[in-house]
């Protein structure tokens, strides 16, 4: 084993990549190692470098070939395949392996090895099949046994704990591969005793004195299948006969066992544990999947500014993802709301009044400002956590989900989000249709489809079209027994109310301003609805003295 590959093996890359530096003339094979030492401890692309070489040794090549014939070339191509699986560049990566696998037989056994589990985790990543029946076909005509791969690597003085990690994820590729295709199959019966039979081929004692330890390779798809059948007990089982229990796929499942069960402190210090485990800073394949769910974790405990900090950056990494998208917009949201509350208590002399302005003889008050008006009056420099880049998330998801049945629910999710954001940034119409596509679907829950039909009505209203929110209105109250729901009543109320308003039936107003007088009366949303309505019928004695009641009646 050279010099180099003992630093590289033993994990010394600042000491390699100074030998590296030193090299005055270096050649192709040492400026390869160089730009993946480099990577390895910065996270810096090596493409740029690897594309350079390739493109040298194409110019190089004197007789016009796909396939040039230097030592080195295989690897480059292989290495570029590998980076832009990582980044999650599939296209690129899936070009480059079609390349790659049209001169399978120009290759050294050991990367046409490596290209094949590539292309299997590709296919267990993106559903990608198009070479996968090369790849088990190669493994199995030129690695009929373990024995077969450990001596072939061996002689290549590859590191031992490297060999026997590669040998292990050669043995249980097929598991890994038909264990991904079932769980993004839909569960029926079928798939349920399929993922019950896989999972019978090991028994798995719940003794931990007498359990067998597995290696991680197949520790992985086994616990993915315990989780797709919802058994937690067999899931958690699985993950503790891991025979590296730190390794950061381990800490990662041990993290969703707890977010799973809403235990989300101890969720978070495995997810960081994992994520932490990371050679460099890099947020890439399989990294970003650590950082996805430290992000729902923080979302879950009500942390949303810390939450988008790690689901923001890997956008680029999970662009297709609907859910990403959709939690992206639960991050803002939430913010948004924390934000305007916290801006009321700081700008505001109470819920109801902005600003108390006195003279000698006369006291004047300020209303306050509608919730985004204030949030972008006072919103922090540099920040994506605005309405707009919400509402792109919303519809980003929506386009994502299409009409798959599977993803129905990430829609509707979606879709409400929207149809609020909407109105926030006062597109009615928008509003108005995304709360009626959720509300006509019958699969959606009762207060999913109460808040559809507001955000739809309300929506309407802001667009003048008052008979039609008036219409949504009275049919959920038919629809609805809202005396059993405190909060939906004065919702309900409140926005039939505006709609009286603004139709000008004082008699609808007067009634449902009433309701909430007798539910609650310290309702900030009910007293300025109550003062606008005595405003618009120019009673001012009455709107500050429903002012100043609630001012009397509330210490804040």
């Amino acid at each position: 084993m050279s010099v180099y590959q003992q630093l590289f093996y033993h994990g010394k890359y600042d000491k390699l990549l100074n030998e590296l530096l030193a090299i005055q003339d270096r050649s192709v094979q040492e400026t390869h190692n160089l730009a993946i030492t480099r990577y390895l401890i910065t996270g810096d692309s090596p493409l740029p470098e690897l594309q350079k070489l390739v493109d040298s040794i194409k110019a190089e090549t004197l007789a016009q070939t796909s396939w040039p014939t230097h030592p080195s070339y295989a690897l480059l191509m292989y290495h570029i395949c590998l980076y832009y699986f990582r980044s999650s560049n599939y296209q690129n990566c899936i070009k480059n392996l079609n390349n790659i696998w049209a001169n399978i037989d120009k290759i050294d056994k050991v990367i046409g090895l490596c290209v094949s589990l590539l292309t299997i985790e590709l296919a267990i990543r993106t559903g990608e099949n198009e070479n996968i029946e090369k790849a088990f076909n190669f493994i199995q005509s030129n690695f009929q046994t373990p024995e077969s791969i450990t001596s072939l690597l061996a002689s290549k003085n590859i590191d031992g704990q490297i060999v026997k990690e590669i040998s292990q994820n050669v043995q249980y590729a097929k598991l890994r591969y038909d264990v991904s295709q079932l769980i993004n199959k839909p569960m029926d019966e079928e798939v349920r005793n399929q993922l019950e039979e896989i999972l019978s081929q090991k028994e798995i004692t719940p003794d931990s004195k007498n359990r067998s330890p597995m290696s991680i390779a197949q520790v992985l798809p086994l616990a993915c299948a315990a989780l797709r059948l919802g058994d937690q007990m067999r899931f958690q089982t699985v993950l503790e006969t891991a025979d590296d229990a730190v390794n950061f796929s381990i800490l990662n499942n041990r993290g969703i066992s707890e977010l799973l069960q809403k235990r989300y402190s101890s969720a978070l210090l495995h997810f960081t544990k994992s994520l932490n485990s990371r050679p460099n800073n890099e947020l890439i394949y399989p990294y970003h999947q650590v950082a996805y769910n430290l992000g729902i974790s923080l979302l879950m405990k009500h942390q949303p500014q810390n939450a988008f900090q790690f689901l923001y950056p890997i956008i680029p990494l999970m662009s297709r993802s609907p859910y990403l998208w959709l939690r992206l917009a639960e991050c803002i949201v939430m913010y948004y709301k924390d934000r305007i509350q916290e801006l009321r208590k700081q700008t505001q002399v109470n819920s109801v009044i902005a600003k108390k302005l006195s003279t000698e003889s006369r006291t004047f008050y300020i209303l306050p400002l509608p919730d985004n008006k204030l949030f972008d009056q006072y919103k922090t420099q540099n920040s994506n956590m605005t309405l707009e880049f919400a509402e792109k998330c919303t519809r980003n998801a929506i386009t994502l989900c299409g009409y798959n049945p599977q993803l129905n629910s990430v829609r509707r999710a979606s879709e409400l989000l929207c149809s609020f954001i909407s109105l926030e940034l006062g597109d009615g119409k928008r509003a108005a249709d995304m709360g009626k596509t959720v509300t006509a679907d019958n699969t959606v829950d009762n207060q999913q489809k109460f808040l559809a039909k507001i955000y739809s009505a309300q929506g309407h209203l802001m667009v003048g079209e008052s008979e039609e929110s008036s219409k949504i209105l009275s049919r959920l109250l038919i629809e609805n027994d809202l005396k059993k729901e405190k909060d939906q009543l004065i919702r309900h109320a409140l926005t039939f109310a505006r709609v009286g308003m603004a139709t000008n039936d004082t008699k609808r107003v007067e009634n449902q301003l009433q309701k909430v007088s007798d539910t609650d009366q310290k309702k900030p949303e009910w007293v300025l609805t109550n003062i606008a309505f005595e405003l618009q019928r120019r009673h001012v004695r009455q709107a500050h003295q429903i002012l100043l009641n609630y001012c009397n009646s509330n210490t804040e």
